[in-house]
């Protein structure tokens, strides 16, 4: 019996709210089921109270149509498309009408770049290629004094003497060799008074080479001051006399097809400890030499 009951009341078909609904109220609201009694807040809140509808978006139902907006939209969207498009072809057409008037600057600087670069590459490998492999100024140093026959004095305040000079020259040079030409001169001087003089014979000295050099110098009858005599007759019993050497002359060098010339200069400080024999000894010795021509100078 309660059995039959409770299959009675589950299982009992219910009636559509649709179909009870009046018909001015709308279909997609919920209505209460039959035999509810609920009124206030507690309907809101009772879990008897059904909806036959499911709930809805908030969004209009355009489903079943394709979405278009309204004709004023369409045309506003229609103008900022225009509008950008026009917009777009003339900042192309202002950029090609700058990039083609900046071209002719753009040519003007690049020529004038690679004019400079010519130039200088120009000038500039000669130059490199001069100092690398051209000549340098030949170094000299004194080896001998020989006098012929040793100072003497004509009178109290003359004296001469005849001496040769031996000098050994070195060509630093790689490639270059050198012609030693005529009236290279070489003069002795004492406390800036000239005692004697010379000549350098000419010669030819090949690259990378080291040569012997003799020189004849003849002085007779130099007139010197007293003080220079004094100084002199004082230096020769100290046994420390300094002399002074000066050579300049002209050097010739052929570089490839090009031949040219060097004034050379030479300054030798030596100390000898007499000049009143034979053989006297060379205490120290020191030689600087500089040889230049019109472009560029030719270095030690």
């Amino acid at each position: 019996m309660m059995s039959m009951l409770f299959l009675k009341i589950f299982f009992t078909p219910k009636v559509s709210c649709m179909a009870m609904a009046s018909p001015n109220e709308s279909p997609k609201r919920g209505c209460p089921c039959p035999g509810d009694n609920l009124a206030g807040p507690d309907r809101l809140r009772s879990p008897r109270f059904a909806f036959n509808v499911p709930p809805s978006s908030p969004t209009f139902h355009y489903q079943d149509r394709p979405l278009t907006p309204p004709p004023m939209f369409r045309n506003a969207v229609l103008g900022e498309h225009r509008r950008r498009h026009f917009q777009n072809n003339n900042y192309t057409a202002n950029s090609s009408t700058t990039t083609t008037s900046s071209h002719p600057k753009v040519q003007i600087c690049l020529i004038g770049a690679v004019m400079f670069f010519s130039i200088l590459t120009v000038i500039g490998i000669p130059i490199m290629l001069f100092y690398v492999f051209g000549p340098h100024s030949p170094s000299f140093s004194v080896e001998q004094v020989f006098f012929y026959y040793p100072i003497f004095y004509s009178s109290p305040t003359r004296f001469s003497s005849l001496f040769n000079i031996t000098m050994k020259v070195n060509n630093p040079a790689r490639h270059i060799g050198l012609f030693y030409e005529h009236d290279n001169s070489i003069v002795a001087s004492y406390y800036g008074i000239r005692l004697c003089s010379g000549e350098i014979p000419p010669f030819f000295q090949p690259p990378k080479d080291e040569m012997l050099v003799q020189s004849p110098l003849t002085g007779l009858g130099v007139v010197l001051p007293d003080d220079v005599n004094q100084k002199l007759e004082n230096d020769h019993k100290k046994e420390r006399v300094p002399l002074t050497l000066s050579m300049m002359g002209m050097v010739r060098f052929k570089m490839g097809s090009v031949t040219s010339r060097a004034l050379l200069k030479v300054s030798c400080e030596m100390v000898l400890d007499n000049l009143m024999t034979y053989t006297p000894n060379i205490i120290s010795s020191s030689c600087d030499s500089a040889a230049g021509f019109w472009f560029p100078t030719i270095r030690n």
